[in-house]
C-alpha cells in the first residue's frame, strides 16, 4: 500500500507552513486564490487525499460550550415555488432548523440568508466569500428571478434538500414520493380496503413532487387495483375543497388516501363518520401528528441529516459548482398508526 501524502510533505515542496497547506486546502485564510489553487494542484498531483477522521476531530475543537465554531456553510433559504408561493411555515421553520442543528453537529457554523438576500446576487456573493463560506445547503426553490443563472456556483459544494418547482442542477436529498404513496396504499389495502381513492392532489404552481405523486398514484392504481374497483385519481388542487367533496361524492371510496391531515377535515364536513363510513391515510404527516390521522411521516430530520453528510463529503472531496451528473438521494417515508383506519 502507497505511503498516505501528509501535509507536512506538501509543505516541504511547496516551501511553506504545514498551516498554509492546510488553509489552502480548505479554501479558507488570508492566501491568495492563485497561490492556494497552485497549492492545491500540487498535492492533487502528489496524490494526496484527505483523510475524513481527522478532518471531523479537527472541526469539533472549535466547539466550545454555546459557542458554535467551525467551517462556515451557508443555508440559502428559497420560497417554494417561482410565486413566492411557500409550504407552511412550520414546515420551511422545521427544515431549516433541523438543517442548523445537523450542520452544527458535525463541526460547522451555518448562517441562514432567506431570499431574496438583501442587496442583491453581487452583494450575496461578496458577503459569502469574505466569510470564507466552504458549502451551501439550498432549501426550497433555486429559480428565482433568475437566481439560479446569475449567482457564481462555481466556488461552492452545493446540496438541494426537499421539495422544490423545477428539478434542481445540484445533488439532491428529498422525499421518495413513489415510495411513499405505494407504501401508504399497501398499509390501506392490508386493513381490507377494496375501493381506495387516491386524492394526491397538486400545489396550485406544481411542485416537482406532484409530478411524481401523480405518477406513483396511476402506476399504483393501475396495477394493483382490479378494473371493477378502480377509481379515478384525484389531481385537483389541494386547495380545491369542492372539487375534493364533488369528486368523493362520485366515487364512494370506502378509504381515501389524501395529500395532508386536511382531507380527513374535508370528509368529517361532508358528515361521513372516520373510520366508521370510511377509512382514511394521510401521505404527510407533521413530524409529531396533533390528529388522530393514519399516515406517513416524510423523515424531514433525515432529510436534512443527509444533506448535511452529503454536503460534508462534497467539502472534503472539494466537489464545487454545478455537477455533469446531478445525484438524487431518496429518503424513505415510515407508516404510523392512527386511528383512521380499521379493519374491515
Amino acid at each position: 500500500m502507497a505511503e498516505r501524502v501528509t501535509l507536512k510533505a506538501i509543505a516541504k515542496r511547496a516551501g511553506v507552513s504545514v498551516a498554509t497547506v492546510s488553509m489552502a486546502l480548505r479554501g479558507c485564510g488570508t492566501i491568495s486564490k492563485s497561490r492556494s489553487e497552485e497549492i492545491r494542484k500540487m498535492a492533487e498531483s502528489m496524490g494526496y487525499r484527505p483523510n475524513p477522521l481527522l478532518s471531523s476531530l479537527a472541526s469539533k475543537k472549535f466547539r466550545t460550550g454555546k459557542t458554535i465554531r467551525g467551517t462556515p456553510i451557508a443555508i440559502l433559504n428559497f420560497p417554494m415555488s417561482a410565486s413566492g408561493e411557500g409550504s407552511s411555515g412550520s414546515i420551511q421553520e422545521m427544515y431549516i432548523r433541523d438543517l442548523v442543528r445537523e450542520a452544527r453537529s458535525l463541526g460547522y457554523a451555518p448562517e441562514v440568508f432567506h431570499f431574496p438576500f438583501g442587496r442583491g446576487v453581487r452583494h450575496l456573493e461578496r458577503v459569502l466569500h469574505h466569510r470564507m463560506v466552504q458549502g451551501i445547503l439550498l432549501h426550497g426553490s433555486v429559480d428565482q428571478h433568475g437566481m439560479m443563472e446569475d449567482f457564481d456556483w462555481s466556488p461552492y459544494p452545493v446540496v438541494q434538500c426537499a421539495r422544490f418547482h423545477i428539478s434542481p442542477q445540484f445533488h439532491t436529498v428529498r422525499s421518495n414520493v413513489f415510495q411513499s404513496v405505494k407504501l401508504a396504499f399497501e398499509k390501506v389495502h392490508a386493513f381490507g380496503y377494496r375501493r381506495i381513492g387516491l386524492a394526491v392532489a397538486r400545489h396550485d404552481i406544481p411542485l416537482e413532487d406532484d409530478q411524481a405523486r401523480h405518477g406513483a398514484a396511476v402506476a399504483v392504481a393501475t396495477e394493483c387495483m382490479p378494473s371493477r374497483r378502480r377509481l379515478p385519481v384525484f389531481l385537483g388542487s389541494i386547495n380545491d375543497i369542492p372539487a375534493f367533496k364533488a369528486w368523493v361524492k362520485k366515487n364512494r371510496p370506502d378509504a381515501v388516501i389524501g395529500f395532508s391531515p386536511r382531507f380527513y377535515w374535508f370528509l368529517l364536513d361532508l358528515g361521513f363518520s372516520i373510520p366508521g363510513d370510511m377509512g382514511f391515510a394521510s401521505l404527510h404527516l407533521s413530524s409529531k401528528p396533533e390528529e388522530p390521522v393514519s399516515g406517513l411521516l416524510q423523515n424531514n430530520e433525515v432529510i436534512a441529516r443527509q444533506s448535511v453528510i452529503l454536503l460534508d463529503q462534497l467539502i472534503r472531496e472539494r466537489q464545487r459548482g454545478i455537477p455533469e451528473l446531478p445525484m438524487h438521494l431518496l429518503i424513505p417515508s415510515t407508516w404510523v398508526d392512527g386511528e383512521t383506519l380499521r379493519p374491515q
